[in-house]
């Protein structure tokens, strides 16, 4: 034996340092390592050198576990590359790779923790997938935890599950699925899923608990007046109040400091809202603020109001020749009805609509209206333009206001 050969023999391959792999759940995932091997390379788990999940030799490579494979053409030109075909949470850890006998180098494969926002109803059951069945805790943080770090509510080990007295009699584990059995309102918050012997995140879910919306109620008013939209619950860290329509539009809101109106003509009170009552007053109500009106504590929908103004009713005299001038209150989504005295139709003929705008009229009424903001003109009235005008939001299917427009010369004495 030569004294390369024999130094070849004993002597040891330095580990590099430990290098990462991270990938998303179910991801493929590549663990390199390049050596040549003239006998057998494999991949083993660091903490038990005995499980083998795959190898080669100079005729052909094999998978020990399923889900790993190893490529014979890299291995033949030094490629030790370990495939992982679609990682999971099981597969987590520390790789070691060998050549010959000689530990080359060590990987980590780590899964990018998962996310999920949950919606539930109060009573629903709340189901956790905690992805692998031993060593691993359940950390609670609610809205209003003193604790940044939440609670530890639960841990399994080896799929026996122990959790704390206030959750015991509520949870049940099934393979790798915990149930948190008819969830409260107190019950929204964070839960985190989190493998206690490789200290990694493996689930955090959002829960949210809807607080059950009654009927909506309605609110009416005169056109410019105050207007007061109630909602009563006590919050810990902000309340709201937005358009049904559009979640993202809020027109005010309050936290444990301060109240702050994001749209002029909405107000809260900060005093009110510490005592729990989160009602919304609209100073001077017009008609681009109907509507409905969602109120919400926490992240969580308390209740819904509705906000109507009074339909408002005009007597306009005009001589022949003048202009009628109809204010159509809001520039969308808005039709014109007429309604003349010898009419056979009691609900009247549309004669315009106003969309974002646009004013679209009858062939009648097309050479002689115009639209100016929200106003809208017919010009040089004759005898037979007297009648009842109807302003009306088709959006919302409410009157919006009612003329009665008499043109004098009408009847001869």
């Amino acid at each position: 034996m030569s004294e390369t050969q024999h130094h070849q023999q004993h002597c040891t391959v330095p580990v590099s340092a430990v290098t990462t792999v991270q990938v998303k759940f179910n991801q493929a995932a590549a663990l390199t390592c390049e050596w040549s091997c003239s006998l057998e390379a494999k991949w083993t788990l660091f903490s038990n050198r005995d499980v083998v999940v795959a190898r080669c030799d100079q005729t052909s490579c094999w998978s020990v576990n399923k889900g790993f494979k190893m490529s014979h053409d890299q291995y033949l030109e030094g490629d030790l590359t370990l495939t992982i075909t679609a990682a999971d949470d099981s597969m987590r850890g520390l790789y070691r790779c060998q050549c010959d006998g000689r530990d080359i180098n060590d990987v980590r494969l780590r899964i990018e923790t998962m996310t999920s926002s949950v919606q539930l109803n109060p009573g629903e059951d709340l189901q956790l997938d905690l992805h692998v069945p031993e060593r691993v805790e359940v950390i609670y943080k609610g809205g209003d935890s003193a604790d940044p770090h939440g609670e530890q509510i639960c841990t399994v080990d080896r799929r026996s599950l122990r959790c704390t007295a206030e959750y015991k009699p509520r949870t049940s584990l099934t393979n790798t699925v915990l149930t948190l059995r008819g969830v409260k309102l107190a019950d929204g918050g964070v839960y985190i899923i989190r493998d206690t012997e490789n200290n990694e995140y493996l689930h955090i879910y959002t829960v949210s608990v809807r607080v059950p919306v009654s009927a909506v109620t309605t609110v009416q008013v005169k056109f410019n007046q105050a207007a007061a939209l109630t909602c009563e619950w006590s919050c810990s860290l902000e309340a709201k109040w937005t358009l049904f329509s559009n979640r993202d539009v809020v027109v005010a809101r309050c936290d444990q400091t301060s109240c702050w109106s994001l749209k002029k003509g909405f107000k809260m009170s900060h005093d009110q809202y510490l005592e729990g009552d989160l009602t919304l007053t609209i100073t001077a109500a017009d008609d681009s603020m109907r509507g409905l009106y969602r109120c919400q504590c926490d992240g969580r929908d308390i209740n819904d109001v509705r906000l109507r103004i009074e339909t408002m009713t005009s007597s306009v005299q005009l001589n022949p020749g003048e202009d009628l001038q109809l204010d159509l209150h809001v520039p969308e989504r808005v039709e014109v009805i007429y309604k003349g005295g010898d009419s056979a139709d009691p609900h009247g003929e549309q004669i315009c609509t106003v969309d974002r705008s646009s004013l679209n009229c009858t062939a009648e009424y097309t050479p002689r209206t115009s639209l100016t903001n929200t106003v809208l003109t017919l010009r040089g009235v004759k005898l037979a333009d007297g009648g009842v005008y109807i302003i009306r939001d088709t959006e919302n299917n409410e009157y919006l206001h009612i003329y009665t427009v008499s043109v004098r010369g009408t009847y001869s004495v």
